[in-house]
């Protein structure tokens, strides 16, 4: 990219936004692209053409460079809606968000607390792995081990990020949760134990006889 001049945008890993901004771009590129691939595989088995998409990738990048983004402005303009090529020579550009939330968000939002203990939301077939996008019926839906809230982020206008893990969490997981996909836990000590009136009648009591239990 940088022999070809390209300017290389760099995004903050904890912003929403930014991190969607690219993954829509690609996202578009490859639909764009794979349109083109599987057209000519169709045809053909030849296995010089199994890269043609790279042919067409800089007119696939001139066309995303030159479509209007309804999200970003000129400053001052009453219309939404301006083409990346000439938002890259302006100094300032207006932009609004593309969803809205209907709770508080970023510094209004009630976040947790750092050192809190949660569960987190599983992706698809996280648990027991598989299809990437198939849940199993028997999959959990919550982790069942339980973890730490490492590093809270908050950034303005977007929902708070929170990532697990502590000195003693042997397997934390890499990504970023919203609160939606974090399940507190307000004590821990008690997690996966039976209520106590339950352990104050249903005593059972055992004797080894003879390297038996009687």
């Amino acid at each position: 990219m940088q022999e070809h001049d390209v300017t290389i945008r760099v995004i903050g890993p904890y912003s929403h936004r930014g991190l969607a901004l690219v993954e829509r771009f690609n996202q578009t590129l490859s639909k764009i692209l794979y349109k083109i691939q599987y057209a000519v595989e169709s045809i053909s088995s030849d296995p010089r053409l199994m890269r043609v998409w790279v042919r067409y990738l800089p007119e696939a990048i001139d066309y995303l460079n030159n479509y209007p983004t309804r999200l970003i402005r000129e400053p001052g303009s009453k219309k939404w809606g301006l083409e990346p090529v000439k938002a890259i020579a302006l100094e300032r550009i207006e932009s609004r968000p593309s969803t809205k939330y209907k709770r508080p968000v970023g510094k209004d939002e009630i976040a947790l607390k750092k050192g809190d203990t949660v569960r987190y939301l599983l992706a698809n077939a996280e648990w027991e792995g598989g299809m990437e996008a198939v849940r199993r019926s028997t999959d959990p839906t919550f982790s069942p081990s339980l973890h730490k809230i490492r590093k809270v982020v908050v950034i303005k206008n977007e929902p708070v990020l929170y990532y697990l893990g502590s000195d003693d969490d042997e397997y934390p997981p890499s990504r970023g949760f919203v609160r939606e996909e974090l399940m507190l836990i307000a004590d821990p000590e008690k997690v996966g134990r039976p209520p106590q009136s339950i352990l104050s009648i249903h005593i059972a009591y055992v004797s080894p006889i003879n390297n038996k239990i009687a």
